[in-house]
């Protein structure tokens, strides 16, 4: 297992957390593929909005996610303080979640960060 951490910019659409972390080309054999090299199987993830953001951030399971239609409302930070990080896991043999399996969508330009453990 290996602890990881990676800061995200949102862009006012749906992105996975693939997308975010490792920004550029998806395209088939690149390592930020999904499935590919940086698509990694995680035991936990943990997600805290930035404290300079000002709204709320949304957390899904596919692009359709809105901020109508979510799994998880990220509330916006108060006076420069976040909200305490939401964690999701931990999985175990159940099957893995990965890294494109999860969707934030949020203001453009604000920042999510990611704690995550993958094996």
């Amino acid at each position: 297992m290996a602890l990881l951490d990676g800061t995200g910019t949102l862009s006012g659409a749906a992105q996975s957390l693939l997308t975010l972390l490792f920004p550029g080309t998806g395209a088939p054999g690149s390592p930020n593929e999904v499935g590919g090299r940086n698509d990694v199987a995680c035991n936990f993830v943990s997600l805290q909005p930035d404290g300079a953001g000002s709204n709320a951030m949304f957390i899904g399971t596919s692009s359709a996610l809105t901020t109508a239609a979510y799994g998880i409302r990220l509330p916006a930070p108060a006076a420069g303080v976040p909200p305490a990080p939401y964690v999701l896991g931990a999985w175990s043999d159940k099957g893995p979640v990965r890294l494109s399996n999860i969707f934030v969508i949020g203001t453009a330009a604000e920042k999510i960060h990611v704690l995550y453990d993958y094996w």
